[in-house]
Formats: structure tokens, C-alpha cells, sequence
């Protein structure tokens, strides 16, 4: 995932001494990666990935269960309908950022790295 992380490693040598080795590391990662939750409910979905609709929801969309998770990978943006925003959770390129919406409520939200999540109008 993206973010600043400290990698450490423990080894021994041949005689048996241990030894530790840290290491900082800063991952970018380029794109969008879009994991979707269904929490608590189900809810209809419908994806854009980098404009175009996404051949998983399809034009009229998708019915997704309590429990499922659909992932979406795009270049420069993924947009998501949900139909009970409420029931719906979100992941961001590693980042969890839960449920954006209100129980019950169509919402529409576009994620475009590295702007926050805004919601659309689109339907």
C-alpha cells in the first residue's frame, strides 16, 4: 500500500549472532485502486473506471450482497453509483476510508488520486 514504512529485517549470522537491519521506505503507487465493501445490506452498484463504464456493473448496473467486494482499477479515476450509500465501504490504493454516504440514499462519489473523494451528480 502506499505510505511511509519501516521495513525491518532479522537475521543471524553463521555463528549464531543475531543481527537487525531497518530501512525507510516511501511507496507511491500511480493509478486507482478502488476496493467496494457491501456492509449491512445490499446495494445496487455502477462503476466508472476512467470514464468509461466498467464491464463488471455493466450500463444498468449491478445488484452486490452483504459481504461482497468488488475491485476497480483505473489510470486516472474510478466512479462508483451505490444505491445505499449507507452499506457501502470503501478502500482507496491501500487507504481505508469506510462508508461515505447516508444508510438507505443513492450517492454517486469519484475517486481520482490524489484528490480527496468528491461526490457527482452522475446517475
Amino acid at each position: 500500500a502506499a505510505g511511509r514504512w519501516a521495513l525491518t529485517i532479522a537475521a543471524k549470522s553463521g555463528e549464531g549472532q543475531p543481527t537487525t537491519l531497518t530501512r525507510n521506505v516511501t511507496v507511491v503507487y500511480r493509478g486507482v485502486n478502488l476496493v467496494v465493501e457491501i456492509k449491512g445490506g445490499r446495494a445496487w452498484l455502477k462503476v466508472w473506471v476512467d470514464g468509461a463504464v466498467s464491464k463488471t456493473t455493466g450500463s444498468g448496473g449491478l445488484v452486490v450482497n452483504d459481504g461482497q467486494t468488488l475491485t476497480f482499477s483505473g489510470t486516472t479515476s474510478v466512479e462508483v453509483r451505490t444505491g445505499n450509500a449507507g452499506a457501502t465501504s470503501f478502500t482507496l490504493n491501500g487507504t481505508s476510508l469506510g462508508i461515505l454516504g447516508k444508510g438507505g440514499s443513492p450517492e454517486t462519489w469519484l475517486f481520482q488520486p490524489p484528490n480527496p473523494p468528491k461526490r457527482t451528480n452522475r446517475t
